[in-house]
């Protein structure tokens, strides 16, 4: 077993909510919230397309607009 929790990625995608992934980049947002979508990636060490694909869901806005 890992020190995740989890003994395989797999298993982690399976048993862990997107939410977490959520909330991390909406803190993100928060924390830095002048940062472009480029430095954003960056610091995630995600591509902005990624990025961009994922905060444009309704469950990620839905979840910004929570916090």
């Amino acid at each position: 077993m890992t020190t995740s929790g989890y003994a395989t990625y797999d298993e982690a995608k399976r048993r862990k909510p997107v939410r977490w992934w959520h909330e991390a980049i909406i803190d993100d947002m928060l924390q830095y919230p002048r940062s472009t979508m480029k430095e954003r990636s960056v610091r995630l060490k995600y591509s902005v397309d990624y990025l961009s694909l994922v905060m444009n869901t309704d469950m990620f806005r839905a979840f910004y607009e929570e916090r």
